[in-house]
């Protein structure tokens, strides 16, 4: 072959070379040449867990309501394991866990005497006033003879008079019903400031309805504590009480310990008296 010939193959072996590549440039457009684009692209497929972490944020928008609280209580726990205590309060069951059960064996006083609180004045009798040559006095009317329980002291008071020391008015007297009925009369009424409220005084014992004398002892200190009404608190070392009820024929009582935000009751009886040693040791 000439040097022409050869000249002349190589020449044309690379015009073919650049019209194919020509050719597969206009079948195959470049995404950077401006007429091929396309004016909307399709966006990028979302993938599962960026479209959970989208759920996630929106759902973080909707409000939630708060738990509904238990009837039971806020503390209230279901042990599988040990059965509840079950007791009878009147006619209803009770069940208690067995860990706020208090008995008498693990409360660290005891009661010592129970009664109803007597009223400090007494009515011991009454008398007219005195008459001068057939003429009543000038004062007239009854004087009443009144007697202090605390300090038997004798009082002589009328209608109207103020009793400063114990606080009271004398206000009305009956010696007898409207129907001449003599049971329970002569009566003398009076008001107390103290409680608010009018007070009927007769031969027998007045006593307070809501007042009691009740002395606990502490079983290691042998210290006493008086109570004097329901509803009244008081501590034992860490432990805190309150009077609830008193059953006054029973001579027993009720009372009830704070446990957390709840309180558990327990009754006790009057603890019988302890007995003296009548024959003590002999002194060395």
């Amino acid at each position: 072959m000439s040097k022409i010939t050869k000249i002349f193959t190589i020449i044309s072996f690379l015009f073919f070379v650049a019209g194919v590549k020509c050719f597969l440039e206009t079948q195959s457009p470049s995404a950077d040449r401006p007429g091929n684009q396309h004016p909307n692209p399709d966006p990028a497929p979302i993938r599962p867990s960026e479209a959970a972490a989208s759920d996630a944020v929106k759902m973080g928008d909707v409000p939630w309501n708060g738990p509904e609280a238990s009837p039971k209580g806020e503390h209230w726990t279901f042990d599988l394991f040990t059965a509840p205590t079950i007791s009878r309060d009147g006619g209803n069951f009770v069940a208690a866990l067995p860990w706020l059960k208090k008995s008498q064996s693990t409360v660290n006083f005891e009661v010592i005497s129970v009664a109803r609180r007597l009223y400090p004045l007494r009515f011991s009798g009454y008398f007219a006033a005195p008459t001068v040559d057939g003429l009543p006095s000038a004062d007239g009317g009854y004087t009443f003879m009144l007697r202090g329980g605390a300090i038997h002291e004798s009082l002589a008071v009328k209608l109207g008079q103020n009793l400063e020391k114990y606080g009271v008015e004398i206000r009305k007297f009956e010696e007898k019903s409207a129907a001449g009925e003599t049971q329970g009369y002569p009566r003398l009424t009076l008001f107390d400031r103290s409680i608010g409220r009018e007070v009927t005084l007769t031969a027998a014992p007045q006593y307070y309805d809501a007042l009691w004398d009740i002395k606990l002892r502490l079983k290691a200190e042998g210290k006493e504590i008086l109570l004097s009404r329901t509803g009244e608190n008081f501590s034992v070392g860490s432990e805190c009480y309150a009077l609830e009820s008193v059953d006054a024929e029973g001579k027993l009582l009720t009372f009830s310990q704070k446990i957390g935000k709840s309180a558990q009751n327990f009754s006790l009886a009057v603890a019988p008296p302890v007995a003296e040693n009548k024959n003590p040791p002999p002194k060395h």
